[in-house]
């Protein structure tokens, strides 16, 4: 059998993300008790070899990078964009990735993107459906959505809930 799907929901835990989470004491991958798994890109690699997984789209799951310091989020984007791009210069057919950004600190998100897009070349953002208990249409977010716009950006949401519901 040859293989045909693409992946765009592929998750990836570079490991400047997993000591992150680590080092913050977080067990769970957006709550709801899903462990974070003990991830590898060979184990990645395997998984879509026996699903017929021609290429996988990469993303950070949620939580994501944002865990309530802001500076800590624009260092853990940056990383764990640099480390996906790695992954598809290494594997071109097998990997693309959509980037994080550091939101809710818009202007770093606008440079995160820009950065990802232009230097990086991914395939487009991956944004969690909320961040810092706000959900993605709130007005705060207006000036970075225009901005993903006027660019034409390709944004995946991830699914997340914002903790006051």
């Amino acid at each position: 059998m040859s293989l045909q799907r693409i992946d765009i929901h592929h998750h990836i835990f570079p490991p400047e993300y997993l000591a992150a989470i680590d080092r913050l004491g977080l067990t769970e991958a957006g709550g709801g008790g899903v462990a974070f798994p003990d991830w590898s890109l060979s184990a990645s690699l395997e998984m879509m070899d026996r699903h017929d997984i021609q290429t996988a789209i990469a993303s950070i799951a949620s939580p994501g990078v944002y865990f309530g310091d802001a500076r800590l989020a624009r260092q853990l984007a940056r990383r764990c964009n640099e480390y996906s791009a790695s992954v598809v210069r290494e594997y071109p057919d097998r990997f693309g990735f959509f980037a994080s950004v550091p939101l809710p600190a818009i202007s770093d998100a606008i440079a995160e993107a820009a950065y990802a897009l232009d230097t990086l070349k991914c395939d487009g953002l991956v944004l969690m459906g909320s961040v810092a208990d706000r959900f993605l249409g709130d007005p705060e977010f207006e000036e970075f959505m225009q901005e993903l716009d006027r660019r034409k950006t390709v944004v995946f949401i991830h699914p997340m809930s914002a903790g006051t519901c």
